[in-house]
């Protein structure tokens, strides 16, 4: 007998896998969408660069890691205040119309949102170009 756990995987597999096959269940006819989906199958070439990425996931994970490094390095210390910048989806207009979330709904990802500050960050950064990025805000922090 199947545990609950894997039922509910069961069950959101069959449902991510309509979603993203434009809404259509695995016994549907082929023209018949019994939900809003859309088209999330990837094409080869997507397959391709993904499975070549994987192969580097290592080093790219290090170039991340070395680069949250430096900031780590240079912002430990300071008391940086944040104001939102990414508004949570649930949160979003056309969320809140057609769903009716509001806030509070999601208390974390609101909190997040809410405090989360947003540096430059990319695997290609420079020490140099973080060290910028740190004075830039560290001056900003201290004309406040």
């Amino acid at each position: 007998m199947a545990s609950p756990r894997n039922s509910q995987f069961a069950k959101w597999d069959a449902l991510f896998r309509s979603l993203r096959n434009q809404g259509r269940d695995v016994f549907d006819a082929w023209l018949n969408h019994t939900r809003l989906g859309y088209n999330y199958r990837m094409d080869e070439m997507s397959a391709a660069l993904g499975v070549s990425q994987l192969g580097r996931i290592e080093e790219l994970l290090a170039r991340r890691e070395r680069v949250a490094g430096w900031y780590n390095e240079r912002l430990k210390g300071q008391d940086i205040p944040s104001r939102p910048y990414f508004t949570p989806i649930h949160l979003q207009p056309f969320y809140v119309q057609k769903f009716g979330y509001q806030r509070g709904d999601f208390p974390v990802t609101e909190e997040a949102g809410d405090t989360c500050l947003a540096l430059p960050f990319s695997s290609v950064m420079k020490e140099e170009q973080v060290a910028v990025v740190c004075g830039a805000l560290k001056a900003a922090i201290g004309r406040r």
